[in-house]
């Protein structure tokens, strides 16, 4: 290659890379972005005491909406990495149309908004793949931790077999279940075991298998009945089951059963059929039950709780302190760490991708001809 040629090569990959940066920074301002959108329609909804204690909630508030049709951010950086690589695409306008719907989500049923159309995989069928976010539509990636990178192939049609499906293993209408992909049963349709003793698929998002009629049914709105206390199936989103109604979450100074406060309280106890009170998530040194009492995105963990007496909310552990998972769900270890059963230290979480590919600003070198 000429030194020219070489140049205009040269020339043409920074372009490249900048606008792939370009893209990048978007998706990245979409994702600071995201928050202050659905934890609004949260709060107001009743499912959080206000919108800054859901934004704090470093999970957010959908961690109850089906993964196709809510963007889960634990993969963003993945996601920046596939954009930078141009193995993906990210649209802006997508993006705000996604916060645009997701601002005026009904608060009755699941949201539908377009977040997933926002990012958009750029590589082909049989080509090779280190996440399903990089794959062009109708395709999955099929890479794992012994395999990697994987292909890109189609996605499983319904009934068609697969040892461990998930959603991306799917068409996107078909959910897994029972190492075949199929369609949500609708208002209706038959579930929970059949006659001859096998499960059925599970209902739509928005409906639950009634069990006086092993039929789908729309969930039910406040004042509805409900069979189970606490969060169950039949209750739409955001509500709880309280003395066989469905009712909204109660707010700060509302009364509860170690559940059912609006998702950035704390109930004032835990023990069974005890009667609290909703109250703030506790600081440094206060009391809690469980790790979800502390408050929401101070690295704080639940330590020394018992099924009569509440523990303290104390400071996480970070990679390589020594850590006890049987005092805590975390373990206290720091968000992104496990506790390591082992070693009893808190260690990374494993996460794809499995090997990660050099960033755009490593191009290789090449001989001048």
């Amino acid at each position: 290659m000429s030194r020219l040629a070489l140049a205009a090569a040269t020339l043409l990959l920074l372009a490249s890379c900048h606008s792939l940066e370009d893209q990048a920074s978007a998706w990245s301002r979409f994702v600071a972005d995201f928050p202050a959108a659905s934890c609004a329609t949260a709060a107001r909804c009743g499912r959080y005491q206000s919108a800054q204690g859901c934004a704090a909630l470093h999970h957010g508030p959908t961690e109850s909406w089906p993964q196709d049709t809510a963007m889960r951010f634990e993969d963003s950086d993945e996601v920046r990495r596939a954009i930078l690589k141009g193995r993906a695409s990210f649209d802006e306008e997508s993006a705000k149309a996604c916060l645009a719907e997701l601002r005026r989500a009904s608060c009755e049923s699941l949201p539908t908004f377009s977040c997933m159309e926002a990012v958009q995989g750029q590589v082909d069928l049989g080509a090779p793949c280190y996440s399903s976010r990089e794959c062009r539509p109708a395709l999955f990636c099929d890479a794992t931790a012994e395999s990697c990178p994987g292909r890109c192939l189609q996605r499983k049609t319904e009934a068609e077999a697969s040892s461990f499906p998930t959603v991306w293993d799917c068409a996107t209408t078909l959910v897994p279940f029972e190492g075949r992909c199929v369609a949500y049963g609708e208002v209706g349709a038959p579930c929970g075991v059949s006659v001859a003793g096998s499960a059925l698929p599970p209902s739509e998002p928005d409906l639950f298998c009634e069990s006086e009629t092993a039929s789908c049914q729309p969930r039910r709105g406040v004042g509805g009945h409900c069979q189970a206390e606490g969060f169950p199936a039949d209750c739409q989103l955001g509500l709880r089951c309280q003395d066989g109604s469905c009712s909204l979450l109660a707010p700060l100074g509302g009364v509860c059963e170690s559940q059912g406060c609006a998702r950035d309280l704390r109930c004032s106890t835990h023990v069974a059929g005890q009667e609290g009170v909703c109250l703030q998530r506790s600081d440094a040194g206060e009391p809690c039950w469980v790790d979800a009492d502390c408050a929401a995105g101070s690295e704080l963990f639940c330590e020394g709780a018992t099924v009569s007496a509440p523990g303290q909310c104390m400071a996480t552990h970070g990679p390589g302190e020594t850590c006890q998972a049987e005092l805590s769900q975390s373990g206290g270890c720091r968000t992104g760490l496990f506790c390591d059963a082992q070693t009893r230290t808190c260690s990374p979480t494993c996460r794809e991708p499995f090997c990660p590919e050099p960033s755009c600003h490593e191009p290789e070198t090449s001989p001048a001809e």
